[in-house]
């Protein structure tokens, strides 16, 4: 008789064969609703982007962040700092003299224009 697994452990599995998901992909995916894929994720640690308005999820274990606390996957950017509010402040607050928008998108790799 096969063992009926949780959904965290499915949850897990997910991410055994992709390393991203969007939280419309990963609730399809499960059949279970958004609130509670949010919740699993929850429990297992999770980071969402700071690109793409936090639209993709990873789960912590996932990420090999370089030495700004940063991660990316093909065109997705995940940030030990947070959001991308969170990620400019920490960023802006840490540096010894500020950062000008174009020094700041050398950084996070996110196009000049849309820190201005």
């Amino acid at each position: 008789m096969d063992e009926i697994q949780s959904p965290q452990g499915e949850l897990l599995q997910l991410f055994d064969e992709k390393k991203c998901y969007t939280i419309q992909e990963l609730s399809q995916s499960l059949n279970y609703s958004l609130i509670s894929v949010r919740r699993f994720l929850k429990k297992l640690g999770y980071y969402s982007s700071f690109t793409h308005n936090s639209k993709w999820y990873t789960l912590c274990s996932i990420p090999s962040f370089n030495e700004h606390g940063l991660w990316f996957y093909k065109d997705i950017g995940f940030s030990k700092h947070g959001n991308l509010n969170q990620t400019i402040l920490y960023f802006v607050n840490t540096s010894e003299r500020g950062l000008t928008a174009k020094e700041l998108s050398s950084i996070i790799l996110v196009p000049f224009v849309i820190l201005c």
